[in-house]
């Protein structure tokens, strides 16, 4: 019986201390649940805010139009893409400042694509599948970078694929085999005044081809020193970027020098009038008003009105090529001294008195528009469109018909939501 007893204590002893042990395993796993649930809420927590602080906010900004071309609504996350094709992998840092081309080059692409359909024209989804295939194996060659595949990027070379279609079999076809080729030497200059100094000069005996290199305020005749050459009707516009230029070469009579004021030619320098209308001594400031004229002769003609007392704004808006209809003739308050314009010296100056107007000064940095074109035809025969001419004529065939499309803004209405928080985002995000 004894025996019994002492078995059955050592048993019942062995089941509390195992009873004991239980316990303490069960606490444990409930602190280690507890720790656990408390990491989970705490993660919970910090996820939350990082979802309801980063992610959804960049998540809306995504989402948000920020153009409409032809109904098409496009969104951030797209114009991303777009901004990002545009600028380039190396030039990231640079993006805000290509957010004008990304715009352009968006709306130009969706009414290639919508405008081409209207005539008949399409690539399908395997072409452009195929084309992003054959420029990922050139860029990867010669560049090591390959472009995504997203929406943005697949409309950019469907449009592509369909102006290389239109120029071939719908512009191509109406290109004339032969033509009336005229050559031409000309130059571009600012005013009549030096139109008429260069042409006395001609008389005298001197040189055209030096004095276009050293005059011309347009690249392609300063280059080739006023010898455009011979090309048919239509090409001339397409060469110099001008619009009417063609009509003048082939109306004007042969071998004699001619004048043509051309208003909408864009050239590099300008001149500018400048008044101080404020002087802040304390803090070395001035405040500025100012016009940029297409000449010295025209800065002249409009000094010599402000002179006799008209309102310097009156004729900045009338005149002025950096007029603004916010702030108008106002540069606003400025620091002569960290200013780079050229007229800084001006401004510096501390007997440039308040309230007088500057006589003229010259900024080649700057691009006006107007001037004068001094040519002459030397030449005019019929002989048959070169390959070069040609592809010329289709190019410029396009791009009237492009131009044409994008100015009819009933049948292409494009809408631009985008504002300066827009733009800094669009920047901020370009190439992540």
């Amino acid at each position: 019986m004894s025996k019994n007893k002492e078995s059955q204590a050592k048993n019942t002893s062995a089941k509390r201390q195992r009873s004991y042990w239980q316990q303490q395993e069960l606490r444990q796993r409930i602190i280690g649940f507890i720790g656990v649930a408390v990491v989970a809420v705490v993660a919970i927590v910090i996820a939350s805010g990082w979802f309801f602080k980063q992610y959804l906010p960049i998540d809306r900004h995504m989402r948000t139009t920020v153009v409409e071309v032809c109904g098409q609504k496009y969104n951030m996350a797209y114009f991303i893409n777009m901004l990002t094709y545009v600028t380039e992998d190396t030039y990231m840092q640079y993006a805000e400042y290509y957010i004008d081309d990304a715009e352009q080059l968006l709306e130009r692409s969706a009414i290639i694509n919508a405008a081409a359909a209207k005539l008949g024209f399409s690539v399908s989804d395997g072409d452009v599948k195929q084309y992003l295939k054959e420029i990922n194996e050139i860029y990867g060659y010669y560049y090591g970078i390959t472009l995504p595949d997203n929406a943005a990027i697949r409309d950019v070379l469907r449009a592509q694929l369909l102006t290389q279609r239109l120029k071939d079999d719908y512009f191509g076809p109406d290109t004339p085999i032969t033509a009336e080729y005229r050559e031409v030497m000309a130059m571009f200059l600012d005013s009549e005044s030096k139109a008429d100094e260069i042409r006395a000069r001609l008389v005298l005996g001197e040189d055209f081809g030096a004095l276009a290199a050293e005059y011309s305020l347009e690249n392609k005749t300063k280059e080739a020193k006023g010898a455009l050459g011979s090309h048919p009707k239509g090409v001339f516009d397409y060469l110099l970027s001008s619009k009417g230029i063609d009509e003048v070469f082939f109306s004007q009579t042969l071998n004699s020098w001619s004048t043509y004021y051309d208003d909408a030619f864009s050239k590099a320098g300008g001149y500018w009038l400048v008044k101080i209308t404020e002087r802040n001594d304390a803090d070395g400031l001035v405040r500025v008003s100012a016009m940029l004229l297409s000449s010295e002769d025209e800065a002249k003609a409009v000094k010599a009105r402000l002179d006799k007392g008209e309102s310097f704004t009156t004729l900045a808006e009338l005149y002025s090529q950096c007029w603004d209809d916010e702030n108008k003739d106002d540069l606003g308050w400025m620091d002569p001294y960290d200013t780079y314009a050229a007229y800084m010296d001006y401004i510096a100056d501390e007997n440039s008195p308040v309230g007088k107007v500057s006589n003229p000064i010259k900024d080649a940095s700057q691009s006006t528009t107007g001037g004068y074109w001094l040519f002459k035809v030397t030449d005019s025969k019929t002989e048959d469109v070169s390959a070069e001419d040609r592809g010329n004529l289709i190019n410029k065939a396009f791009n009237d018909w492009l131009d044409e499309q994008i100015a009819d803004a009933q049948t292409y209405p494009v809408v631009n939501h985008m504002d300066d928080a827009m733009r800094k985002f669009a920047a901020s995000r370009a190439g992540k």
